[in-house]
């Protein structure tokens, strides 16, 4: 596909490269020392550097959105650049987001309360905890489509909210818990900071039911065993939640000596 797509553009650079070799030639020059206006010319006369082939701009000139300092001034059409935005700026202008988690569109209201809970505004807490009790599966627009209950775990950690501990722990118990939403809620229970998620992160590492075969289809299709990603994320959360450093290494030196690399890499980070 890369090739036929940039035979035009390759062909136009041979056609230049082979007129300039010739003034070279003819000239008893180097490459570096040719007349370039020169050269310039004889590509006009030969339309090659007509207006038609001027690249077109890769990103169209628009006007760039900023945050309203009111509610009441949001367009709902531009939610979805506006939460990007609030994302990537102070806590503050988060806040006139909040209006946002009454619209009637799901994701609208889920796209507010993640901006929210990215600063660690509880704000939005409520409809995160909702995704998840419900295991929500309307997927978030994007590159990467993911269901909302697998999204709004990971923002659940972000707002430090310890509502959504037990909410969290049943995703560990719930047997129908992705791999992925498992490892996230493990991770936003360590960023919780609440002890009591101890035990419950123990008997995940007992299980022997537990999801560990992640199918990635980017370009070639790939089996890999990911049960070490789970692992590591619970020695990562044990460790942040108080657990003896023995306990921690014990679930990681199995690790060191794994056959992948990148598991390998992962393991000494951990260890270090």
């Amino acid at each position: 596909h890369m090739e036929f797509r940039m035979q035009n553009d390759i062909q136009r650079l041979g056609e230049v490269a082979g007129i300039a070799a010739s003034m070279a030639a003819k000239q008893d020059l180097s490459f570096r020392e040719i007349d370039i206006k020169e050269l310039q010319s004889i590509l006009k006369k030969n339309g090659m550097l007509n207006e038609e082939h001027r690249p077109k701009p890769a990103i169209q000139d628009r006007k760039i959105l900023e945050l309203p300092a009111a509610p009441e001034n949001l367009e709902p059409s531009q939610t979805k650049e506006l939460v990007w935005i609030s994302a990537h700026s102070d806590r503050e202008s988060a806040l006139v987001l909040k209006s946002l988690l009454n619209s009637d569109d799901p994701q609208t209201r889920f796209r507010a309360s993640a901006a929210l809970a990215w600063h660690g505004l509880e704000d939005g807490v409520p409809e995160l905890l909702k995704c998840v009790k419900e295991r929500r599966i309307d997927k978030t627009e994007g590159r990467r489509e993911v269901p909302f209950a697998q999204a709004a775990v990971t923002f659940l950690g972000m707002a430090k909210d310890k509502r959504a501990v037990p909410v969290l722990v049943d995703v560990l118990k719930d047997k129908e818990s992705s791999l992925d939403m498992l490892i996230g809620a493990v991770r936003s229970l360590g960023r919780l900071g609440d002890e009591s998620a101890v035990p419950v992160l123990r008997e995940l590492l007992k299980r022997e039911d537990l999801p560990r075969i992640r199918v990635m289809n980017s370009g070639m299709k790939t089996v890999d065993d990911t049960k070490w990603q789970l692992d590591m994320a619970t020695a990562e959360a044990l460790s942040k939640l108080g657990a003896s450093e023995d306990e921690v290494h014990k679930i990681i030196t199995p690790y060191l000596k794994d056959k992948r690399a990148y598991v390998r890499r992962y393991a000494n980070r951990l260890m270090g």
